[in-house]
């Protein structure tokens, strides 16, 4: 089921992270909006129209997605992410590096592979412009987060003629609480007071965008911050 050609019916996947929260928050009146979360559900939604689904879970992925067999989306957003360091060297730590991998890369790509998608619809998948830089200690992270872009391409061609697939690579765009904000931003080269208010506004353009011939490709969304580090 499809909704009217006035109006769009959007996924996010995470919708309790930060910067769902506040493209929810900016979503027009004419979009109907539908999330997952991980652990408790986000205050930001009705609950009828959200749905538990970790990432790092197959089953929970495969129940979702039975339960939104009847529905197509106009837009798909895959906020959901896992940031965290490598575990130690231990009986489990393959399992839990794996886990990594499949929060970050495994669990999104299923999703897109098994959600209807609408004619004209747009799928965004997000990296980390920060990989340009490699950090310690974030291998399993950094090897998922590699991977985004690359299967954004392969989800182009999987999902034409109808979705187009854009990957958006970002750096520093919602500050978190216990950064200063001027030491925060002064990594980029554009000083710009709101860099998450602008992400959200370019996804709702994207979204409404009816002749957007963009597909495969990558957006790097860090204000030019790992161009000055080279």
């Amino acid at each position: 089921m499809h909704m009217s050609n006035s109006n769009k019916r959007v996924l996010i996947i995470g919708s309790s992270s930060k910067i769902a929260r506040l493209f929810i928050k900016d979503c027009p009146t004419d979009y109907e909006v539908y999330g997952t979360y991980r652990s408790a559900p986000s205050t930001s939604l009705p609950t009828d129209h959200q749905f538990r689904a970790d990432l790092g879970k197959p089953d929970e992925i495969n129940n979702f997605l039975q339960q939104i067999s009847q529905l197509s989306f106009d837009a798909v957003l895959m906020f959901a992410a896992s940031y965290e360091p490598d575990p130690e060297i231990s009986d489990d730590y393959f399992d839990t590096f794996m886990k990594s991998l499949q929060l970050n890369s495994a669990g999104p790509v299923a999703i897109a592979r098994g959600v209807n998608f609408a004619p004209n619809s747009k799928l965004f998948l997000f990296g980390d412009a920060g990989l340009n830089h490699p950090k310690k200690h974030f291998t399993a992270y950094s090897m998922a987060k590699f991977t985004v872009a690359e299967a954004t391409k392969l989800l182009a061609v999987e999902l034409a003629p109808n979705t187009a697939c854009i990957c958006l690579q970002l750096g520093p765009t919602l500050r978190p609480s216990d950064k200063p904000k001027g030491n925060y931003y002064d990594k980029c080269l554009l000083k710009v007071e709101d860099p998450a208010a602008g992400l959200v506004h370019l996804l709702h353009f994207l979204i409404k965008e009816h002749n957007l011939n963009a597909t495969g490709c990558t957006i790097n969304y860090d204000g030019g911050a790992y161009l000055r580090r080279l």
